[in-house]
């Protein structure tokens, strides 16, 4: 009982430092996208900010995922950031679309507050839309 006290103590006195009026006033600190997947299946995709290397990723059916960039101080930009997914669904044959996302900015490294959008399966083929 008494860790649980101490550990609840502790939490009390750390966390609203996190939201100090000066914290929240600094304003927003990263860039964020939402994809979120509105089909039965999972999808896979590939990703980059800017020129870094493309990094691979999977969306469950039904869930979404973040991605965000962490300004440097006193920056309110992020570089762009670039989706690859295969949106030929018909086995054996892979066709590939790229785009360039749009980024909110966001005090928080969530979907609540970035910019979504939606993967939806239309027959054959996947697409990805603004929500």
């Amino acid at each position: 009982m008494k860790l649980l006290t101490t550990t609840i103590a502790a939490l009390c006195t750390t966390v609203p430092l996190l939201f100090t009026p000066q914290a929240l006033a600094n304003g927003n600190h990263f860039g964020v996208v939402c994809l979120q997947n509105k089909t039965n299946m999972d999808i896979r995709y590939k990703f980059k900010w800017g020129s870094d290397s493309y990094a691979s990723r999977t969306v469950r059916a039904g869930k979404s995922r973040w991605h965000s960039w962490r300004y440097p101080n006193g920056s309110k930009s992020s570089p762009n950031f670039t989706i690859s997914f295969d949106y030929d669904l018909r086995p054996g044959r892979a066709s590939y679309k790229n785009y360039s996302l749009k980024r909110y900015q966001n005090r928080f490294e969530t979907c609540d507050g970035a910019k979504k959008y939606k993967f939806v399966k239309q027959g054959s083929f996947l697409e990805l839309y603004r929500n």
